[in-house]
């Protein structure tokens, strides 16, 4: 955009930021590096997903001149018009029309932001002029003709050339002569001397997203400059000017969609996800692009296999594999497949000799041997169980006697919980009062019991 400096000369965006203070784009770079980090985990939020730029120039443009007859246009010329010529007699208004092909950006992108620039070559004066975009609500068309010249004065249309009654020359009318569009501005700026202009808003993104959206509705833009007073025309370069760095520019920055397909779910039906979000819902990605259909999702559940083990899949593939189809949408979680053991693959657990308090095994001795509770693995292929024993295994050791050796053995109540707290109560060997029989005696406490081994005599 330009403004007017102090010594009356107009000055870019470009101009003015070169003038500031060295201080001042110091800080500025301290808030954009700050702005980076801050905004860096969202930017960042979804793995492989980034932002694209694509700059297009128009497919097709035209300028509409005030005629009762839409006898001009100038479809090929190298430029196009706003505003109002010298002419008067209510015949010299001026709009342009532009439309691009969005092709290019793949359906469903989001759209972050658009910009429209354009060269501004040729005015009656330098007065600042309003001119606006406005969103086009119907087709229209591109002919052959072409002023040549200075352009300003159209040229006779040719087939298919947009009018200012015409939209496409000379059967297809607006309903309002002059264009038919969405009466809110998409942006409106201020131009005024030559030079490069820039439209840029949130309406114009919207407006680029729903014709990406839906392509039949993408007529373009027309542009009106300030049609108020006369000798207010601007010309702007057209997408046929010679020099292609000054023709209509229109950049586009999206960010493509994520890639989905179809998901198959275990009840056998479809739904389009991401690879992602189809996994996070138990599901079968299907592929990049795959569109639900009949018959693309069987459906499927738990089967519980001969060999052992359970897996998902649909009741022919079960089937197949000699399993135990469990039913429609039952996940393995939901049902219990019998546990088929490999044997032999565990050596025999052989007890522990037990070792007295006092003697020695084999001969006259003490124990003491505490009832425990503990995780013990009994197979290798299952987890650890948690199981009542002896000294903190299962069997429990084994205690070596011989004939005619007294053995006492102490036996002690160590079944605890996690907190520590006993989980039984017994009075086994103990004297309780017989009107009192069940009354349990007092817990962790260990009862003696002597025997004498009896071995026969060889």
């Amino acid at each position: 955009m330009l403004y007017p400096n102090q010594r009356g000369r107009m000055s870019t965006n470009s101009d003015l930021r070169a003038r500031c203070s060295s201080k001042r784009v110091g800080r500025l770079f301290l808030r954009l590096a700050l702005g980076a980090v801050l905004l860096s985990p969202s930017l960042f939020a979804v793995q492989g997903i980034h932002a694209d730029t694509v700059i297009l120039e128009p497919a097709k443009d035209n300028t509409l001149y005030e005629t009762s007859t839409g006898g001009l246009s100038n479809g090929m010329g190298e430029y196009i018009f706003t505003g109002r010529t010298n002419g008067g007699a209510g015949f010299d208004k001026r709009r342009a029309l532009l439309a691009f092909d969005f092709a290019s950006i793949p359906a469903g992108s989001t759209i972050n932001s658009a910009s429209l620039q354009m060269q501004m070559s040729r005015a009656n004066n330098s007065t600042g002029r309003f001119t606006s975009l406005f969103r086009l609500s119907l087709d229209w068309g591109e002919g052959a003709s072409n002023a040549g010249s200075q352009e300003g004065g159209g040229v006779m249309p040719e087939t298919g050339d947009a009018t200012w009654i015409h939209r496409f020359y000379n059967s297809v009318f607006w309903p309002n002569a002059g264009g038919t569009y969405v009466h809110d501005a998409s942006h409106r700026i201020t131009v005024s001397g030559l030079g490069t202009y820039t439209w840029s808003s949130s309406t114009m993104a919207a407006d680029v997203q729903g014709w990406v959206n839906d392509p039949s509705t993408n007529f373009g833009w027309i542009v009106i400059g300030d049609e108020s007073t006369n000798a207010t025309a601007k010309r702007f370069n057209s997408r046929n000017h010679p020099t292609s760095s000054q023709r209509p520019k229109l950049t586009i920055n999206y960010t493509p969609p994520v890639p989905g397909g179809a998901c198959c779910m275990a009840d056998g039906s479809c739904v389009t996800l991401t690879a992602a979000n189809c996994a996070a819902q138990s599901g079968v990605y299907q592929g990049n692009g795959v569109a639900c259909s009949v018959g693309l999702c069987p459906a499927s559940g738990a089967c519980c296999m001969n060999a052992g083990g359970c897996s998902v899949s649909t009741e022919m593939d079960c089937m197949a594999q000699s399993g135990a189809y469990q039913g429609d949408g039952l996940a393995c979680g939901d049902v219990s497949c019998p546990v088929i053991l490999e044997p032999f693959v565990d050596p025999l657990p052989i007890p522990a000799v037990a070792q007295p308090v006092s003697g020695a095994p084999g001969e006259a001795a003490y124990y003491e041997i505490s009832i425990t509770q503990q995780f013990q693995t009994l197979h290798s292929d299952l987890p650890p169980t948690k199981t009542w024993g002896y000294n903190g295994t299962y069997p429990g050791p084994t205690i070596l006697a011989k004939r005619n050796e007294p053995v006492t053995v102490r036996w002690m109540n160590n079944l605890r919980d996690e907190s520590n707290a006993y989980l039984t109560q017994h009075a086994a060997g103990g004297h309780v009062p017989t009107r009192r029989p069940h009354e349990c005696r007092a817990t962790g406490r260990g009862r003696a019991f002597a025997r004498r081994s009896r071995g026969r005599r060889g």
